[in-house]
Protein backbone atom coordinates (compact mmCIF):
# COMPACT_ATOMS: atom_id res chain seq x y z
CA UNK A 1 0.00 0.00 0.00
CA UNK A 2 2.61 2.86 0.50
CA UNK A 3 4.54 2.29 -3.05
CA UNK A 4 0.95 3.04 -4.28
CA UNK A 5 1.22 6.23 -2.63
CA UNK A 6 5.17 6.86 -3.24
CA UNK A 7 4.43 6.23 -7.15
CA UNK A 8 1.12 8.80 -6.91
CA UNK A 9 3.46 11.05 -5.23
CA UNK A 10 6.18 10.62 -8.06
CA UNK A 11 3.66 11.19 -10.68
CA UNK A 12 4.22 14.55 -12.82
CA UNK A 13 0.80 15.41 -13.76
CA UNK A 14 -1.01 18.37 -13.23
CA UNK A 15 0.38 21.92 -13.51
CA UNK A 16 3.24 23.49 -11.56
CA UNK A 17 2.96 27.02 -9.03
CA UNK A 18 4.90 29.05 -12.15
CA UNK A 19 2.59 27.59 -14.58
CA UNK A 20 -0.67 28.80 -12.77
CA UNK A 21 1.03 31.97 -11.56
CA UNK A 22 1.88 32.38 -15.59
CA UNK A 23 -1.44 31.82 -16.54
CA UNK A 24 -3.26 34.28 -13.45
CA UNK A 25 -0.85 36.69 -14.66
CA UNK A 26 -1.90 36.96 -18.50
CA UNK A 27 -5.47 36.77 -17.10
CA UNK A 28 -5.14 40.21 -14.69
CA UNK A 29 -3.29 41.92 -17.93
CA UNK A 30 -6.17 40.90 -19.97
CA UNK A 31 -8.29 42.35 -17.45
CA UNK A 32 -6.49 44.96 -16.55
CA UNK A 33 -7.22 46.47 -20.57
CA UNK A 34 -10.47 45.27 -20.87
CA UNK A 35 -11.76 46.80 -17.59
CA UNK A 36 -11.98 50.69 -19.01
CA UNK A 37 -13.57 49.79 -22.15
CA UNK A 38 -16.40 48.40 -20.28
CA UNK A 39 -16.34 51.31 -17.23
CA UNK A 40 -16.57 53.83 -20.45
CA UNK A 41 -19.63 52.02 -22.04
CA UNK A 42 -21.27 52.03 -18.52
CA UNK A 43 -20.73 55.40 -18.57
CA UNK A 44 -22.24 55.85 -21.62
CA UNK A 45 -24.87 54.16 -21.53
CA UNK A 46 -26.28 56.16 -18.67
CA UNK A 47 -25.12 59.07 -20.32
CA UNK A 48 -27.76 57.99 -22.95
CA UNK A 49 -30.20 57.12 -20.50
CA UNK A 50 -30.25 60.83 -19.35
CA UNK A 51 -30.41 61.90 -22.66
CA UNK A 52 -33.67 59.76 -23.24
CA UNK A 53 -35.50 61.36 -20.42
CA UNK A 54 -34.38 64.91 -21.33
CA UNK A 55 -35.86 64.12 -24.22
CA UNK A 56 -39.08 62.79 -22.57
CA UNK A 57 -39.51 65.79 -20.73
CA UNK A 58 -38.63 68.21 -23.33
CA UNK A 59 -41.73 66.64 -25.20
CA UNK A 60 -44.11 66.79 -22.18
CA UNK A 61 -43.33 70.45 -22.06
CA UNK A 62 -44.83 70.92 -25.78
CA UNK A 63 -47.83 68.68 -24.41
CA UNK A 64 -48.62 71.02 -21.70
CA UNK A 65 -47.72 74.09 -23.52
CA UNK A 66 -50.08 72.60 -26.24
CA UNK A 67 -52.64 72.05 -23.78
CA UNK A 68 -52.14 75.98 -22.24
CA UNK A 69 -52.63 77.47 -25.45
CA UNK A 70 -55.77 75.23 -26.23
CA UNK A 71 -57.20 76.61 -23.27
CA UNK A 72 -56.62 79.94 -24.14
CA UNK A 73 -53.99 80.49 -20.46
CA UNK A 74 -53.26 84.20 -20.52
CA UNK A 75 -49.70 85.31 -19.10
CA UNK A 76 -48.98 81.34 -18.96
CA UNK A 77 -45.33 80.38 -20.27
CA UNK A 78 -43.61 77.06 -19.91
CA UNK A 79 -41.30 78.29 -16.83
CA UNK A 80 -44.47 77.95 -14.73
CA UNK A 81 -44.74 74.00 -15.77
CA UNK A 82 -43.75 71.90 -12.17
CA UNK A 83 -42.31 69.18 -11.79
CA UNK A 84 -45.60 67.41 -10.79
CA UNK A 85 -47.08 68.15 -14.04
CA UNK A 86 -44.02 66.57 -15.90
CA UNK A 87 -43.75 63.40 -13.47
CA UNK A 88 -47.28 62.21 -14.97
CA UNK A 89 -45.25 61.80 -18.88
CA UNK A 90 -42.18 59.77 -17.07
CA UNK A 91 -43.17 55.95 -17.07
CA UNK A 92 -40.74 55.49 -14.51
CA UNK A 93 -40.25 58.11 -12.03
CA UNK A 94 -37.18 56.11 -10.70
CA UNK A 95 -35.20 56.90 -13.80
CA UNK A 96 -34.59 60.81 -11.97
CA UNK A 97 -34.22 62.01 -8.25
CA UNK A 98 -34.34 65.36 -7.23
CA UNK A 99 -34.59 66.43 -3.70
CA UNK A 100 -36.80 69.84 -4.86
CA UNK A 101 -40.54 68.88 -4.50
CA UNK A 102 -43.40 68.23 -6.94
CA UNK A 103 -44.25 72.25 -6.60
CA UNK A 104 -40.91 73.14 -7.82
CA UNK A 105 -41.36 74.82 -11.65
CA UNK A 106 -39.30 73.99 -14.14
CA UNK A 107 -37.06 76.89 -13.84
CA UNK A 108 -35.77 75.94 -10.72
CA UNK A 109 -35.55 71.91 -11.40
CA UNK A 110 -32.24 70.33 -11.84
CA UNK A 111 -32.86 66.25 -11.81
CA UNK A 112 -29.70 63.62 -11.47
CA UNK A 113 -30.22 60.95 -13.42
CA UNK A 114 -27.98 57.94 -13.87
CA UNK A 115 -25.00 59.57 -15.21
CA UNK A 116 -22.91 60.40 -11.69
CA UNK A 117 -20.91 63.29 -13.87
CA UNK A 118 -24.36 65.13 -15.39
CA UNK A 119 -27.55 66.67 -14.30
CA UNK A 120 -30.42 67.13 -16.32
CA UNK A 121 -31.65 70.95 -16.19
CA UNK A 122 -34.12 72.98 -17.95
CA UNK A 123 -32.26 76.10 -19.72
CA UNK A 124 -34.58 79.27 -20.10
CA UNK A 125 -35.73 80.10 -23.61
CA UNK A 126 -32.78 81.35 -25.76
CA UNK A 127 -30.15 81.13 -23.07
CA UNK A 128 -27.12 79.23 -23.89
CA UNK A 129 -27.33 76.11 -25.53
CA UNK A 130 -31.58 76.23 -25.92
CA UNK A 131 -32.24 78.57 -28.88
CA UNK A 132 -35.94 77.86 -28.63
CA UNK A 133 -38.54 80.16 -27.47
CA UNK A 134 -39.67 77.61 -24.85
CA UNK A 135 -37.81 75.81 -21.67
CA UNK A 136 -35.93 72.83 -22.96
CA UNK A 137 -34.44 70.27 -20.66
CA UNK A 138 -30.44 69.55 -21.61
CA UNK A 139 -27.94 67.33 -19.87
CA UNK A 140 -25.26 69.68 -18.50
CA UNK A 141 -22.04 68.64 -17.10
CA UNK A 142 -22.11 68.45 -12.80
CA UNK A 143 -20.43 71.09 -11.00
CA UNK A 144 -17.59 70.21 -9.14
CA UNK A 145 -18.52 69.75 -4.92
CA UNK A 146 -22.36 69.39 -5.71
CA UNK A 147 -22.12 65.92 -4.08
CA UNK A 148 -24.74 63.94 -6.71
CA UNK A 149 -24.78 60.50 -6.12
CA UNK A 150 -27.66 59.48 -8.65
CA UNK A 151 -26.55 55.68 -7.56
CA UNK A 152 -30.37 54.72 -6.85
CA UNK A 153 -31.76 55.58 -10.05
CA UNK A 154 -31.78 58.97 -12.27
CA UNK A 155 -33.05 60.35 -15.55
CA UNK A 156 -31.11 62.63 -18.66
CA UNK A 157 -31.38 63.25 -22.20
Amino acid sequence: MLNFFCRTLKDDKGFTLIEVLVVVAIIGILVALAAPRVIKRIDDARLAADEATAKILNDAILSIELEAHKQNKENWHTGMITWGELMEFLDDTNVVSTDQGEGTTVSELTLHGKSKKHVIKALAPNSGDNKSEVYKFFVIEQEEGTGNDPGEGGTGD
